[in-house]
């Protein structure tokens, strides 16, 4: 007991300072043991929480104040076999990698756009979306261009597939029906610059057999004809039920047989004919031995950088192409459809694709037209001579709402729409598509519309209502 007294009298001293160090060690402990950026996997620290599914944000922006009229339509037969296709397209988001102290190469720098991307104030896009609403389009792009100083302005709005509102965006892909062909007959200039091709020679030559106007025997017909629409070849139901089908044999019997021929003498009158274009793309691959996207590529798309084809399953980005939706919304053209679009492996098989088959952006459709109007180049990268683009652009049939050039046309009608234009418009399967572009000293200025799904109809000179439209208004605000 007495120990015990003496051993606490000992101790009592002595218990403030032992709880004094106490706290001072626990303290220095756990300041020492906080986070630091450097541990590679401080495990007390709270992940932050990943998505669920259910979390996850919407794919698609927030809907155009002016979509009221884009129900989505009851799916057809073709759609989940899209949804199914496009869910396989695109690929899970990747964990964003830990970035390493040091990378183990330089990372070069992003190359240089060919336009200043902008886009118009909200007042001008909501001009654009009350036309967009008027003609109930379920999809537009649109882009105003100055190739002088690269300005470019984009406007998109609807859907590339309405079923699972998947948006349009200026890399969005469309079939963009009749304005294939300025492309194909860029690609036939160059065949004809390499020496593989004259204009004026008869097709016969290039293609093993002989091509006659029954009516007309005498008279050749040459590549400049199909071209010009000057051929007299004309779409008859023989040509439009052929689809893609047999495609040489299918052309030979209806050059043979005389059901696509019009009454009078090849070179003599104008009348715009498919079955032509098919005929020319035939010739160019008969005249270089390659097929005719081969073509294209080689000597457009390629130098231009340009991921676009006449052969949709030859693209290199390929979950991006909008469907086609006609003006009762119903799809017409699945993107599995166009990707399924006939392939062969022998030049000239698939004549019946350069009518109206190029799949290709607004924008990169725009560099080709701002190419043409710079004479033939385009950031050093010359695709055709001077002479070539004259040629183009060479009126000869003067109509009384246009003269038609080597493939364009020019609006030389000053009481019609976008007067002093040259112009080509599309439309297959509910696309409707125009390009307007004016080129001359300092001008190199125009712009393109690719509608889906509108209920439109064509001016008394041939424009698209709806393409037109838009494009008055936008070129309008702009200039």
């Amino acid at each position: 007991m007495i120990k015990r007294k003496k051993l606490l009298k000992v101790i009592t001293p002595i218990v403030p300072v032992l709880a004094v160090i106490a706290f001072l060690l626990i303290f220095f402990s756990s300041s020492h043991s906080r986070y630091d950026p450097s541990d590679e996997n401080p495990g007390y620290i709270n992940e932050p929480e990943q998505a669920s599914p259910g979390n996850t944000p919407p794919e698609d922006p927030e809907e155009p104040e002016t979509a009221d009229h884009l129900q989505e339509p009851e799916q057809p037969d073709e759609q989940d076999e899209q949804d199914e296709q496009d869910e396989q397209d695109e690929p899970d988001e990747p964990d964003e990698p830990d970035e390493p102290d040091e990378p183990d190469e330089p990372v070069p720098p992003p190359e240089e756009e060919i336009f200043n991307i902008r886009e118009f104030d909200q007042r001008s896009a909501e001009l654009l979306d009350t036309v967009a609403a008027k003609y109930k389009c379920v999809a537009v792009s649109l882009v105003v261009y100055d190739g002088e100083v690269r300005d470019c302005y984009t406007y998109e709005y609807g859907y590339r597939n309405s079923a699972n509102r998947r948006p349009v965006d200026q890399d969005t892909k469309f079939r963009v029906a009749s304005l294939s062909k300025l492309v194909a007959v860029i690609s036939t200039m160059s065949l004809v610059e390499k020496g593989s091709l004259d204009l004026d020679k008869d097709i016969s030559d290039y293609l093993g057999y002989q091509v006659r106007n029954p009516q007309f025997p005498d008279t050749i017909i040459t590549t400049r004809m199909l071209i010009q629409h000057t051929s007299s070849l004309y779409d008859s139901s023989q040509y439009l039920n052929a689809g893609n089908r047999n495609m040489p044999s299918t052309a030979k019997r209806l050059l043979d047989t005389g059901v696509c021929y019009e009454a009078w003498e090849p070179g003599t009158q104008f009348e715009y004919s498919n079955f032509g274009y098919s005929v020319l793309g035939l010739v160019c691959e008969k005249a270089s031995g390659k097929r005719f996207n081969t073509i294209a590529n080689d000597t457009i798309f390629g130098p231009l950088e340009i991921d676009a084809a006449f052969l949709p399953s030859a693209l290199i980005e390929k979950t991006n192409i909008a469907a086609i939706y006609d003006s009762d919304h119903n799809q017409r053209r699945s993107v599995n459809t166009q990707l399924s679009t006939g392939d062969s492996s022998s030049a000239g098989s698939d004549y019946n694709l350069i009518p109206g088959n190029l799949t290709i952006s607004i924008l990169d459709y725009t560099k080709i037209l701002t190419m043409l109007a710079g004479g033939g180049i385009l950031d050093d990268v010359r695709i055709l001579s001077e002479s070539s683009v004259k040629e183009i652009h060479d009126l000869n049939s003067e109509t009384e709402w246009y003269i038609q050039g080597l493939s364009t046309r020019y609006q030389n009608n000053d009481e019609l729409p976008l007067a002093g234009s040259f112009w080509h418009t599309g439309s297959a399967f509910g696309v409707f598509a125009q390009f307007n572009y004016y080129m001359s000293e300092g001008v190199n200025r125009g712009v393109v519309v690719i509608t889906t799904g509108a209920s439109t109809g064509r001016l008394e000179n041939g424009m698209v209502e709806v393409c037109t439209e838009f494009s008055e208004i936008a070129l309008q605000i702009l200039y």
